[in-house]
């Protein structure tokens, strides 16, 4: 693998793992999955912007 495939494929993981820990903690403290689907959709679409387009947006933001 690559240094570049390598990355990607870190921040890739790094995304899901963090999706589905803040996930599975909603869970454990009694939040129920259909409660929680729009939100974790949120989530995951912004994460996966982040990867898409990078952190520069949030650099702009501040």
């Amino acid at each position: 693998m690559t240094g570049t495939a390598r990355l990607a494929a870190v921040q890739i993981v790094a995304v899901r793992w963090t999706l589905a820990d803040d996930n599975a903690e909603h869970l454990a403290r009694g939040v129920t999955a259909d409660s929680r689907y729009d939100a974790a959709v949120a989530d995951a679409e912004h994460g996966f912007a982040l990867l898409e387009h990078g952190l520069r947006q949030l650099l702009e933001q501040h």
